[in-house]
């Protein structure tokens, strides 16, 4: 059985298989082209000790200044994403950002504030989880959690989180 999210990315693949179908083949030269075409909006981000850092930092911080948003269309589950979201939200809280606005129904987004609001939000979180299994669909592992501690940190308190679900 296919999932939705198998679909969407055949969905999104299947137009350029067709776009590079019909493009000729003309050797190593049209080769190197397309290589350079596709290499030439690249801008490298690193992330390090919470921060960005290359060429493609300076386009974020330059693309969300003075901005009311911010989005991060992810994958969950990947160590590193939490990781690039807590330097992005380093970039973006100096411009007054107060609110995370995640991919969780607004009953977990509340659960979500709960528990970080508690005096040891990750024993808390790990307590809660384990005695109501799956009910977190996100922000779920430890990565992804500290991400929203880190972030509540750097916000104060200001800081809140709003939940928004294609199920809500």
């Amino acid at each position: 059985m296919i999932d939705s999210r198998t679909m969407r990315q055949v969905g999104m693949f299947f137009p350029l298989l067709l776009v590079l179908a019909q493009l000729p083949v003309r050797g190593s030269a049209q080769a190197a082209s397309i290589e350079n075409a596709i290499q030439s909006p690249r801008n490298d981000i690193e992330v390090s000790d919470g921060h960005l850092l290359g060429p493609g930092a300076a386009k974020i911080r330059d693309a969300t200044s003075h901005t009311c948003y911010a989005f991060l269309g992810e994958d969950h589950g990947i160590r590193e994403v939490p990781e690039f979201a807590e330097a992005l939200t380093g970039v973006v809280v100096g411009d007054g950002v107060q609110t995370l606005a995640l991919e969780v129904s607004p009953s977990v987004a509340r659960q979500l504030s709960l528990q970080l609001a508690s005096p040891n939000p990750s024993q808390s979180f790990a307590s809660f989880l384990r005695q109501f299994p799956l009910t977190v669909p996100f922000y779920n592992t430890a990565e992804e959690f500290d991400f929203l501690r880190h972030a509540k940190a750097r916000i104060g308190t200001s800081f809140s989180l709003i939940g928004f679900d294609q199920g809500s």
